[in-house]
């Protein structure tokens, strides 16, 4: 009980820091130059892409930015498909191939070929906002800043599984630019929506294959050449997110899997003198990793222990459950402390609970996202989607240790 309440407390920190970065950055958000419209390069790798690079490139189209001041530049890693005449029949695309070499050799190939000085990278399943260009260059006005990102959002909102990463993508999302606008740095990077300024990009060494993480790498890589990393939630793009569990469990293998690899590789970084941001992305990482193998042994182990002798029926133990799983527990928690007391073990889950609540709620409040009956579903029942979520990091963790990423649990 002790090892768990001292688990929990962790976990109560982390939120609460989380909440309070929050709610400063509310107050403290910079507002960037207007005027600031720089010549850009857009890259796009490609590979049999043809389902979805029409609507990504028509986006990019009728973006609110001087179109003679936009370079789009398709990567075609290879494609057996359509992709590449797509592009070509929207006219004024530059189009750049290569053999299927992975998309590490496809951004750099970009690279080569952009003629800007600020380089936004998107994947070719994203549709960008109108303002998205407008948005996430400006901060480049202080030549300080060699990377920003900008805002995931899921595009397919189909399923229960799609829904639930709609709310984590913008959860996570908030908390970066949250963090960014607090601390003026952040570490957090969405690579499907990013940019960077090409001199930042050249002292860092390209994009690297060295993770399964190229975008966290790459940040981390431009501070260690002296730049600012940031991220903006005002310029944000829409991406399609897995709708299998099987292709999710692939996506955030070789995500926790990159991430461990860019920490190990980089673990000269994690130091007080790089800032409290990256020391707390360190820290939080590291803490996520170890929680996952404990999470549902405990969970599993509270609802026994809490678990009432009394049971007067089969409808009492299905409410007793029921509530364990969705929001309702935490606030009936939170009702019930006159009558049951504060035991530490239960208010840190409870207030745990209660901030994630309100960072969800005000998560889609700050991008205007519309709370569908699906995504208000998801919200109650969040809760075991985050059970799914340390199943999920357990086995990229158990794949870096096991064989530092060579193979995977899941073909």
């Amino acid at each position: 009980m002790l090892f768990s309440g001292a688990l929990f407390f962790l976990l109560f920190l982390i939120l609460g820091f989380m909440f309070m970065v929050v709610t400063v950055a509310f107050f403290k958000r910079k507002r960037w130059p207007d005027a600031y419209e720089p010549f850009v390069s857009v890259i796009i790798p490609a590979f049999n892409e043809e389902k979805t690079i029409g609507p990504c490139l028509e986006a990019l189209r009728e973006s609110h930015y001087p179109r003679d001041k936009v370079e789009i530049i398709l990567v075609d890693d290879g494609s057996t498909d359509g992709t590449v005449d797509i592009a070509e029949k929207f006219g004024g695309i530059k189009v750049a191939k290569q053999h299927h070499g992975g998309k590490v050799a496809a951004l750099n190939l970009g690279l080569s070929e952009a003629k800007s000085e600020i380089i936004i990278t998107i994947d070719s399943d994203v549709k960008v906002e109108r303002n998205f260009i407008k948005n996430i260059v400006r901060p480049f006005s202080d030549s300080k800043v060699g990377a920003v990102s900008g805002a995931a959002k899921a595009a397919n909102d189909n399923k229960m599984l799609t829904s639930f990463q709609a709310i984590e993508y913008v959860y996570h999302s908030l908390v970066m630019d949250s963090f960014s606008a607090v601390f003026g740095t952040s570490f957090w990077f969405w690579g499907a929506v990013a940019s960077y300024r090409k001199e930042s990009l050249d002292r860092a060494g390209g994009f690297s294959s060295s993770t399964s993480s190229e975008d966290l790498d790459m940040v981390v890589n431009i501070k260690k050449a002296g730049y600012k990393t940031l991220s903006v939630g005002n310029a944000a793009g829409r991406t399609f997110v897995p709708s299998s569990v099987k292709s999710l469990f692939r996506q955030r293998i070789r995500w926790w899997k990159g991430t461990l690899q860019m920490m190990r590789k980089n673990r000269g970084m994690f130091r007080p003198s790089q800032g409290m941001t990256l020391m707390f992305f360190f820290f939080s990482q590291m803490f996520w990793i170890i929680f996952s193998f404990l999470a549902i042994p405990l969970i599993t182990y509270q609802v026994f222990y809490w678990l009432p002798y009394n049971m007067a029926s089969a409808s009492d133990l299905f409410l007793y459950l029921f509530r364990w799983f969705n929001i309702t527990g935490p606030l009936y928690a939170l009702y019930m402390i006159p009558e049951w007391g504060i035991n530490p073990l239960s208010i840190f889950g409870i207030l745990s609970g209660v901030m994630s609540l309100v960072m969800m709620i005000f998560a889609f409040a700050f991008f205007r996202e519309k709370i569908t009956v699906r995504k208000a579903l998801g919200i109650f029942f969040y809760f075991p989607y985050t059970l799914l979520m340390n199943v999920m990091i357990m086995a990229g963790a158990l794949e870096y240790a096991l064989n530092r990423g060579k193979g995977t649990f899941i073909k």
